[in-house]
């Protein structure tokens, strides 16, 4: 293979991370050979490097690693932050065997914290934010034995972090392929929109303070999607990978529109913003029908006072009784 991405299971439960997956299908839509090797943070040393080696050999151009799920609890607690880049000390040992193995490949960090990586000595390239135009540029200059002149570099790392200005979140035609491995009845992510319409003084994610109407994907292709994954892998169950997924009732009625066509049923969860849903209590109703079964509020705080702050406008009181409502009657 051309190119190798490493990733892991998102959170506690059993569900992957999108990110490589979908960078790995893009590279594959422009000419490039790719495969994702995941959970592994799972695997032993010995058997993650006999893994990758099955996929590395002379003409492989990079070993791309996702920074976003690596977790050490006592390692967040003494930075006192919930992003410090831990990588698994097997997970660097094959990376740096692998480079010696292959000198010229190039080994790459990406996802949320790879910011951090400007000071590992076995990394030679990082990449920040949505990077599907400029990892392509950047394998297209690799398999030319070309470099880009008009890169950062800090540390004598390659800094990328363009925002993707040729790419088209709407025309997404994402697919997952039989070897990625797919489990019968797994919990699939599937990508919906991108980027937030709000802009919470604590967060700092790409494309924030979007229009309501942004970055949506075309609705006919989720559907083809949906259709693709059970018609292969039996796939009933999702993760909606959307920052805000109410944030238009437009989007709501819409989704709801191409999931009560299909010829089966689906379950999902997603994130979702509570006064939102508080405003617009009529989805409610169609986000039940269309098959969500559980779902992630960011309501930070119940301090009056600190919301303010943050810029969240919903009063600690309504919230609770609104929670309370949506639990028991809704």
């Amino acid at each position: 293979m051309q190119i190798v991405f490493l990733t892991c299971v998102s959170g506690a439960v059993f569900q992957r991370a999108i990110s490589a997956y979908q960078l790995s299908h893009q590279c594959r839509t422009q000419g490039f050979t790719s495969q994702v090797v995941d959970f592994i943070n799972d695997f032993t040393e010995e058997e993650l490097l006999e893994v990758v080696k099955k996929f590395i050999g002379p003409d492989s151009l990079c070993l791309g690693l996702s920074t976003s799920f690596f977790n050490d609890f006592k390692i967040m607690v003494d930075n006192k932050s919930v992003l410090p880049l831990y990588v698994p000390e097997h997970i660097v040992n094959v990376c740096v065997k692998i480079k010696k193995m292959y000198p010229k490949l190039r080994i790459c960090l990406g996802g949320a914290k790879s910011y951090q990586g400007v000071n590992l000595d076995w990394v030679d390239d990082i990449f920040q934010g949505y990077s599907e135009d400029q990892f392509i540029n950047y394998c297209n200059l690799l398999a030319n034995d070309k470099s880009d002149h008009f890169i950062k570099k800090i540390s004598n790392k390659h800094i990328y972090n363009v925002e993707n200005k040729k790419f088209d979140i709407t025309s997404l035609d994402h697919r997952f392929l039989k070897h990625d491995c797919i489990l019968s009845n797994e919990v699939l992510p599937i990508e919906i929109s991108r980027g937030c319409i709000f802009k919470c003084k604590f967060c700092a994610f790409p494309l924030n303070g979007k229009k309501k109407l942004d970055y949506i994907r075309d609705f006919d292709r989720i559907k083809d999607e949906l259709i693709y994954n059970y018609e292969n892998y039996n796939t009933t169950k999702y993760f909606f990978n959307d920052d805000t997924l109410n944030d238009s009732v437009y989007k709501i009625e819409n989704l709801h529109r191409i999931i009560k066509s299909l010829p089966f049923k689906i379950e999902f969860s997603a994130w979702m913003r509570l006064d939102l849903l508080y405003k617009n209590q009529e989805t409610i109703d169609l986000l039940k029908d269309m098959g969500l079964r559980t779902t992630f509020f960011g309501i930070e705080s119940f301090n009056t006072k600190a919301l303010k702050t943050i810029g969240k406008n919903m009063s600690p009181t309504k919230t609770k009784d609104f929670l309370e409502d949506l639990y028991y009657n809704k």
